[in-house]
């Protein structure tokens, strides 16, 4: 049996409520374990497919999350995750926003969200 790596697969949902249909995404990042780059992508699209749900909302109208699409999938060149990055993004700042060189940051305030 061949040994298993992560990897991590960036899949996006589309939600779709009748009657007008979708005009959203939901993209996450899921890490998990595989043998090959094959594999792991059969797996990424069978994860996605689990997340698929229909169901009806306050105003009685159906909603339905669909797979649309694998954006990305990654080997971890990690034996742990431990520190591992399994997302990046580039993010501009808003038009006409400007950070001057010398700003001092204090990530020690932060207060982060959860995503999930």
């Amino acid at each position: 049996m061949s040994e298993q790596r992560w990897f991590s697969a960036r899949i996006r949902m589309l939600c779709l409520i009748e009657p007008k249909g979708g005009d959203s995404y939901l993209d996450s990042v899921i890490v998990f374990r595989s043998t090959d780059f094959n594999s792991a992508f059969i797996k990424a699209l069978e994860m996605g497919k689990k997340r698929e749900t229909i169901y009806l909302n306050d105003e009685n109208h159906q909603v339905v999350w669909r797979l649309k699409e694998i954006i990305s999938l990654d080997i971890i060149d990690s034996e742990t995750l431990d520190e591992a990055e399994v997302y990046s993004e580039f993010v501009d700042l808003n038009p006409g926003e400007l950070i001057p060189f010398n700003t001092e940051f204090y990530p020690e305030q932060s207060q982060p969200t959860q995503s999930i």
